[in-house]
Protein backbone atom coordinates (compact mmCIF):
# COMPACT_ATOMS: atom_id res chain seq x y z
CA UNK A 1 0.00 0.00 0.00
CA UNK A 2 1.17 3.42 -0.58
CA UNK A 3 -0.25 5.36 2.18
CA UNK A 4 -0.61 5.05 5.81
CA UNK A 5 -4.57 5.46 5.63
CA UNK A 6 -6.35 4.36 3.37
CA UNK A 7 -9.89 5.14 2.63
CA UNK A 8 -12.68 2.71 3.75
CA UNK A 9 -13.20 1.96 0.62
CA UNK A 10 -10.07 1.04 -0.90
CA UNK A 11 -9.28 -1.25 2.98
CA UNK A 12 -13.08 -2.84 2.11
CA UNK A 13 -11.63 -3.68 -1.80
CA UNK A 14 -8.81 -5.27 -0.29
CA UNK A 15 -10.29 -7.20 2.50
CA UNK A 16 -12.51 -8.89 -0.13
CA UNK A 17 -9.26 -10.55 -2.25
CA UNK A 18 -8.85 -12.76 1.07
CA UNK A 19 -11.43 -15.29 0.11
CA UNK A 20 -9.70 -15.34 -3.27
CA UNK A 21 -9.49 -19.14 -3.92
CA UNK A 22 -6.71 -20.18 -6.45
CA UNK A 23 -6.42 -22.76 -9.31
CA UNK A 24 -4.40 -25.73 -8.49
CA UNK A 25 -1.17 -24.93 -9.31
CA UNK A 26 -0.74 -21.34 -9.17
CA UNK A 27 0.75 -18.78 -6.41
CA UNK A 28 0.03 -15.82 -5.49
CA UNK A 29 2.34 -13.55 -3.28
CA UNK A 30 1.52 -9.48 -2.33
CA UNK A 31 4.48 -7.46 -3.75
CA UNK A 32 4.94 -3.59 -4.03
CA UNK A 33 2.89 -1.93 -6.07
CA UNK A 34 3.71 1.41 -7.80
CA UNK A 35 3.24 4.45 -6.24
CA UNK A 36 2.86 7.27 -8.93
CA UNK A 37 -0.45 5.69 -10.45
CA UNK A 38 -2.70 6.40 -7.45
CA UNK A 39 -2.89 7.22 -4.08
CA UNK A 40 -3.60 4.63 -2.83
CA UNK A 41 -2.06 1.22 -4.25
CA UNK A 42 -1.59 -2.36 -3.88
CA UNK A 43 -0.41 -5.51 -6.22
CA UNK A 44 -0.22 -9.10 -6.34
CA UNK A 45 2.04 -11.28 -8.63
CA UNK A 46 0.84 -14.73 -9.92
CA UNK A 47 2.88 -17.56 -10.83
CA UNK A 48 2.16 -21.28 -12.63
CA UNK A 49 3.70 -23.00 -9.24
CA UNK A 50 4.52 -26.27 -10.88
CA UNK A 51 6.97 -27.85 -12.76
CA UNK A 52 4.89 -29.73 -14.40
CA UNK A 53 3.46 -25.99 -16.00
CA UNK A 54 3.61 -27.00 -19.61
CA UNK A 55 4.88 -23.17 -20.67
CA UNK A 56 5.84 -20.98 -17.77
CA UNK A 57 3.75 -17.95 -17.23
CA UNK A 58 3.35 -14.96 -14.31
CA UNK A 59 0.57 -11.97 -14.19
CA UNK A 60 0.31 -8.93 -11.85
CA UNK A 61 -3.32 -7.36 -10.98
CA UNK A 62 -2.64 -3.90 -9.01
CA UNK A 63 -5.58 -2.45 -7.27
CA UNK A 64 -5.51 1.55 -7.48
CA UNK A 65 -7.87 4.02 -5.60
CA UNK A 66 -7.96 7.94 -6.17
CA UNK A 67 -10.70 9.31 -3.72
CA UNK A 68 -11.92 11.62 -6.18
CA UNK A 69 -13.61 10.43 -9.23
CA UNK A 70 -11.23 9.71 -12.11
CA UNK A 71 -12.65 10.58 -15.39
CA UNK A 72 -10.28 8.28 -17.17
CA UNK A 73 -11.36 5.54 -15.23
CA UNK A 74 -15.11 6.27 -14.70
CA UNK A 75 -14.84 5.71 -11.33
CA UNK A 76 -12.52 5.75 -8.41
CA UNK A 77 -10.82 2.19 -8.68
CA UNK A 78 -8.98 0.63 -11.26
CA UNK A 79 -7.53 -2.25 -11.69
CA UNK A 80 -4.37 -2.73 -13.97
CA UNK A 81 -3.19 -6.73 -15.19
CA UNK A 82 -0.08 -7.40 -17.02
CA UNK A 83 -0.36 -11.44 -17.80
CA UNK A 84 3.13 -12.77 -19.31
CA UNK A 85 3.13 -16.60 -20.75
CA UNK A 86 5.42 -18.62 -23.54
CA UNK A 87 3.20 -19.90 -26.17
CA UNK A 88 3.82 -21.77 -29.54
CA UNK A 89 5.51 -20.42 -32.23
CA UNK A 90 2.15 -21.17 -34.39
CA UNK A 91 0.28 -18.93 -31.92
CA UNK A 92 2.56 -16.20 -32.58
CA UNK A 93 2.36 -16.24 -36.21
CA UNK A 94 -1.19 -16.40 -36.02
CA UNK A 95 -2.25 -12.53 -36.71
CA UNK A 96 -5.45 -13.14 -34.64
CA UNK A 97 -3.63 -13.46 -31.86
CA UNK A 98 -4.09 -10.41 -30.07
CA UNK A 99 -7.85 -10.18 -30.31
CA UNK A 100 -8.05 -14.05 -29.41
CA UNK A 101 -5.72 -12.73 -26.40
CA UNK A 102 -8.34 -10.01 -25.75
CA UNK A 103 -10.90 -12.25 -25.98
CA UNK A 104 -9.85 -14.64 -23.59
CA UNK A 105 -9.45 -11.76 -20.42
CA UNK A 106 -13.26 -11.01 -20.93
CA UNK A 107 -14.00 -14.55 -21.20
CA UNK A 108 -12.36 -15.01 -17.77
CA UNK A 109 -13.81 -11.86 -16.13
CA UNK A 110 -16.97 -12.87 -17.32
CA UNK A 111 -16.82 -16.69 -16.09
CA UNK A 112 -15.60 -15.62 -12.68
CA UNK A 113 -18.15 -13.35 -12.50
CA UNK A 114 -16.08 -9.73 -12.15
CA UNK A 115 -18.65 -6.74 -13.00
CA UNK A 116 -16.53 -4.17 -14.93
CA UNK A 117 -16.51 -1.31 -17.76
CA UNK A 118 -14.13 1.24 -19.52
CA UNK A 119 -11.69 -1.96 -20.45
CA UNK A 120 -8.56 -0.92 -22.23
CA UNK A 121 -5.58 -2.55 -23.12
CA UNK A 122 -2.91 -4.06 -25.36
CA UNK A 123 -1.50 -7.25 -26.84
CA UNK A 124 1.55 -8.16 -27.82
CA UNK A 125 3.59 -11.38 -29.33
CA UNK A 126 7.14 -11.89 -29.26
CA UNK A 127 8.96 -14.19 -31.23
CA UNK A 128 13.05 -14.17 -30.53
CA UNK A 129 16.14 -15.40 -32.09
CA UNK A 130 19.13 -15.79 -30.06
CA UNK A 131 22.56 -15.65 -31.99
CA UNK A 132 26.24 -16.01 -31.14
CA UNK A 133 26.88 -16.58 -27.41
CA UNK A 134 23.22 -16.39 -27.37
CA UNK A 135 22.36 -19.18 -29.39
CA UNK A 136 21.51 -21.60 -26.78
CA UNK A 137 18.55 -19.68 -25.46
CA UNK A 138 17.13 -21.26 -28.84
CA UNK A 139 13.83 -19.75 -30.33
CA UNK A 140 11.27 -17.90 -27.98
CA UNK A 141 7.41 -17.17 -28.47
CA UNK A 142 5.75 -15.15 -25.82
CA UNK A 143 2.42 -13.41 -25.30
CA UNK A 144 1.66 -10.36 -23.19
CA UNK A 145 -1.50 -9.21 -22.73
CA UNK A 146 -1.66 -5.65 -20.71
CA UNK A 147 -5.05 -4.83 -19.68
CA UNK A 148 -6.51 -2.02 -17.23
CA UNK A 149 -10.24 -1.97 -16.00
CA UNK A 150 -12.76 -0.88 -13.51
CA UNK A 151 -14.32 -2.91 -11.63
CA UNK A 152 -18.43 -2.34 -11.10
CA UNK A 153 -18.21 -2.81 -6.83
CA UNK A 154 -15.27 -3.21 -4.79
CA UNK A 155 -15.93 -7.32 -4.72
CA UNK A 156 -12.04 -7.54 -6.01
CA UNK A 157 -12.17 -10.98 -5.67
CA UNK A 158 -13.56 -12.56 -9.09
CA UNK A 159 -11.41 -9.85 -10.79
CA UNK A 160 -8.14 -11.99 -9.01
CA UNK A 161 -9.66 -15.01 -9.74
CA UNK A 162 -10.14 -14.19 -13.76
CA UNK A 163 -6.25 -13.39 -13.51
CA UNK A 164 -5.19 -16.44 -11.96
CA UNK A 165 -7.40 -18.75 -14.27
CA UNK A 166 -6.28 -16.98 -17.22
CA UNK A 167 -2.97 -17.34 -16.05
CA UNK A 168 -3.72 -21.03 -15.42
CA UNK A 169 -5.07 -21.85 -19.18
CA UNK A 170 -1.95 -19.81 -20.61
CA UNK A 171 0.70 -22.30 -18.51
CA UNK A 172 -1.55 -24.85 -19.78
CA UNK A 173 -2.64 -26.44 -16.18
CA UNK A 174 -5.82 -25.38 -16.77
CA UNK A 175 -8.81 -26.71 -19.20
CA UNK A 176 -9.96 -23.97 -21.38
CA UNK A 177 -13.60 -24.74 -20.19
CA UNK A 178 -12.63 -24.51 -16.56
CA UNK A 179 -10.51 -21.17 -16.88
CA UNK A 180 -12.49 -19.27 -19.73
CA UNK A 181 -15.87 -20.90 -20.50
CA UNK A 182 -15.13 -21.98 -23.87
Amino acid sequence: MSTLHPPQAFVEALESLRTLRLPPRVSVEEIEAPAHLAPYSAAMRFDSADSQALRPASAFLVVLHHPAYQAGWNGTMRLVAHVHAEVEPEMVADPCLGQVAWQWLHSALNRAGAGYHSAAGTSTAVHSQSFGDLRLRGEQTEIELRASWTPNTSELTPHAHAIAQLLAFLAGIADPAEALGA
